[in-house]
């Protein structure tokens, strides 16, 4: 009887290899995408919480619920979410609001858009 030797198997080190690459690859793209100043995330919803304060002619005070802050590149952001307050007869309002923006060094900001939900 002839013994033929045993080939060891390549795939687990192959398949292990693959499993790398794409997380590496996943971890660039995650990376690239959220390119933002991370510090630049809070200043961009001071600036479209001030924004938005000002439409509303909110003399009380309004709670902020940011839902979604996104840098858009490295200079332009996005942010969105609600805005609570109360009506002078003390019913609250809910609006939801969102802004689009551009800063080059995060201290001044252009506001491009800023929407309002009907109240």
């Amino acid at each position: 009887m002839d013994e033929q030797p045993t080939r060891r198997s390549n795939v687990r080190p192959v398949m292990l290899g693959a499993v790398v690459a794409i997380a590496i690859v996943l971890v660039a793209i995650a990376v690239r995408f959220d390119a933002g100043h991370p510090t630049y995330k809070y200043a961009a919803q001071r600036a479209c919480e001030n924004e938005v304060r000002d439409r509303l002619e909110a003399d009380r005070l309004v709670h902020f619920h940011h839902t979604y802050t996104h840098s858009l590149g490295s200079d332009f952001w996005w942010d969105r979410g609600v805005a609570e307050t109360q009506a002078s007869f003390g019913v609250p309002v809910r609006r939801v609001f969102a802004c689009r923006m551009s800063t080059l060094d995060g201290k001044t900001w252009n506001l491009i858009d800023v929407r309002l939900s009907p109240s």
